[in-house]
């Protein structure tokens, strides 16, 4: 307690002075004691709220008049202490932490350590795996150099002298055991990842820190073992460009580029933070590129056409992060979102890089727009538009055409899909406005999904039969709006058949002349697009066959074969897929050609062009003959040297 201008007199006088006299103790309105001290102890209590009072008499015990008087409430109970520290086990670094306690009922005394007990009154003893490593008058115990390894750290309550605090419920004390494990001190960089694109504008790099408490409060400040703050140094700098007792720091504008940081740990005084055997410090880096911010739309393209039951827009944002957790609160540099505006009409925002957006039919100008986390503009404004021509989805059958026949090996199916897109990325997905795939029927029986523009149905009877298509939404819903309920479907009918092929060939040719060859097939198509690729139930081509000796393949309709030799042939013809490989099922045609020698020329007779032509040639030779003996008769005597003097 304490008092003041008043004088504590323990002699019994009559009261003359109104400043001398002694204090009287009240325990709910109960006087238990008078005393001259200003500490003094009570006697055991209820462990329940107390009222305490204390009341100056004079020295002969009367009260003053006024009286004097101060109330106090206080709780009564067993004492309590516990480690405040977050995180079990304890992460502790390896150069040190401070423990934090909690104490109730019994008070820490500084003063009075070591000496005297006082009832309620005295300090903490810490122990590590149960062997005592030191005390505590405060709140808090600083523990250095901390050795590696998993333990467990106890404090107790002490009276002043030392000796364990106990109560008859309490024999063993009064403590706190928690597991701690010792951690080496660590910095990760979080955000921005490496080779990220962020803002030139400015941007927020975020960490991850082990082994240290960022400490705000006592930054550039005395030390205290496992606290501290983050430094930052910029494309090799040796001068910091930052720092930070948060697990973030904001980075104003940078050149475009690339660019180098390295966020460090250090003290709360500045010093570089380290341990025995990291003596260097702790440190990580990581590079950006810093790019001019940029928001560009990837679909729909411009002009395009898209469904007026509603359609997405898809985005790419660069030198911004999409930030949903900031969404309408504080600006960070380089965070916000996008708004979506038709004409300058806003549709609404988003956090993500798509928006699905839904317009009436028409043409309409589609607009978006980066904004900062508290919907401010960006300075300049960022942003880009397209046109797009909204309408109601439709499904049309190209192929086959109606009322024509398709093969019972199957055949393909081929669509036109207009203000609808095919999405085969989130085919079974969620349901996306515009896009989905297509549902083919045989009445109510679904045959196949595509998410193409073309499939092959297979496994359908020969017959007449009837098909619809229709557009399903990616979770196979059907795709509706207020003016079609029903959907959107197209459907046709068709005439399925067995393959066939049919060879035309003549009876017979004379040795020497062409075989010219052809066929007609139904119920299979010849795809000559295909011809040699990858096999597709009903379509392929044909091969020729000569007495039973592949000779050609061919996608076409006819076919000559040439040098036949004379005699009777087995001329036929197979279909074949794509790959040259059989169908299952053998599908031919053939016939027989009888190829005749010619007939050979009558004996001794020569025809009459030979005869003339031969007469011809004689006639020229004797001319040739007689004009050279002419000229050997003119020839004079040879000349010296001439080997060719004389006379034939």
């Amino acid at each position: 307690m304490s008092v003041s201008n008043f004088v504590l007199d323990p002699n019994n006088l009559p009261c003359v002075a109104t400043d001398h006299g002694r204090i009287r103790l009240y325990v709910n309105d109960t006087l238990v004691q008078e005393t001259t001290n200003t500490t003094t102890s009570l006697p055991s209590l209820a462990p329940t709220d107390i009222k305490l009072g204390a009341q100056l008499v004079c020295t002969d015990s009367s009260p003053f008049n006024p009286e004097v008087w101060h109330n106090i409430t206080i709780s009564v109970g067993e004492p309590t202490v516990k480690i405040l520290n977050p995180g079990r086990p304890l992460a502790v670094s390896t150069a040190g932490v401070r423990v934090a306690f909690s104490v109730t009922r019994f008070a820490l005394d500084p003063a009075n350590y070591a000496g005297p007990r006082i009832p309620g009154a005295g300090h903490i003893h810490i122990l590590r795996n149960g062997t005592f490593i030191g005390t505590s008058t405060t709140p808090f115990a600083d523990l250095a150099g901390v050795l590696p390894g998993p333990f467990n750290l106890t404090i107790e309550l002490h009276n002043n002298d030392h000796s364990l605090l106990v109560t008859s419920t309490h024999r063993f004390g009064y403590n706190d055991t928690i597991a701690a494990t010792t951690v080496v001190p660590s910095v990760r960089i979080v955000s921005p990842a490496t080779l990220q694109t962020v803002s030139a504008s400015g941007f927020r790099l975020t960490v991850s820190v082990a082994g240290i408490e960022l400490d705000s409060e006592n930054y550039g400040g005395t030390n205290i073992p496992g606290h501290g703050h983050l430094h930052y140094f910029l494309d090799g700098s040796t001068s910091f460009a930052a720092t930070s007792s948060t697990p973030f720091v904001d980075f104003g504008p940078l050149a475009v580029g690339a660019h180098s940081i390295k966020a460090e740990l250090h003290n709360n005084d500045h010093s570089l933070y380290t341990d025995a055997a990291h003596p260097t410090g702790f440190n990580a880096s990581v590079t950006v590129t810093v790019a001019t911010t940029s928001i560009s739309i990837l679909s729909p393209a411009n002009n395009a056409a898209v469904s007026n039951g509603g359609f997405r827009i898809s985005m790419a944002v660069a030198g911004l992060v999409l930030d949903v957790e900031n969404y309408g609160g504080t600006n960070i540099p380089g965070h916000g979102h996008i708004h979506v505006y038709e004409g300058g009409s806003l549709l609404g925002t988003t956090t993500t890089t798509w928006f699905d957006a839904t317009l009436g039919t028409g043409d309409h100008t589609l607009r978006v727009e980066l904004r900062n986390n508290d919907h401010t503009p960006l300075s300049p404004a960022v942003s880009a538009q397209i046109t797009v021509h909204v309408g109601p989805p439709e499904l049309k059958i190209l192929e086959p055409v109606a009322a024509s026949s398709v093969s019972a090996l199957g055949f393909r199916m081929r669509f036109v899909v207009s203000n609808f897109t095919l999405d085969s990325e989130d085919y079974g997905g969620v349901a996306i406005p515009g896009a989905g795939h297509i549902h083919v029927y045989h009445g109510t029986t679904l045959l196949t999904t595509t998410v193409s523009d073309h499939v092959v149905i297979t496994g359908l009877p020969t017959g007449g039969t009837t098909l619809r298509v229709e557009l399903h939404n990616n979770d196979h819903s059907l795709v509706v709006t207020s003016t079609h309920p029903f959907g959107f479907n197209a459907t046709i009918a068709l005439t399925v058949v067995t393959p066939s092929i049919a060879l035309t060939a003549p009876s017979s040719i004379t040795a020497g002349e062409d075989l010219r060859i052809s066929w007609a097939v139904t119920g299979f198509v010849l795809d000559s697009a295909a011809f040699g690729g990858t096999p597709e139930a009903g379509r392929g081509h044909v091969h020729v066959f000569v007495d039973g000796t592949y000779t050609a393949a061919t996608p076409a309709t006819s076919f000559v074969l040439t040098g036949i030799a004379a005699g009777s042939h087995n001329i036929s013809v197979e279909l074949y897929n794509n790959d040259h490989s059989e169908l299952t099922t053998e599908y031919s045609s053939q016939a027989i050609v009888t190829v005749s020698a010619p007939a050979p020329a009558p004996a001794g007779t020569v025809a009459t062009t030979v005869f003339y032509g031969s007469v011809g040639v004689l006639a020229a030779i004797i001319v040739v003959l007689a004009a050279l003996l002419a000229r050997k008769g003119r020839k004079g005597p040879p000349k010296s040297g001439n080997p060719e003097g004389g006379d034939l």
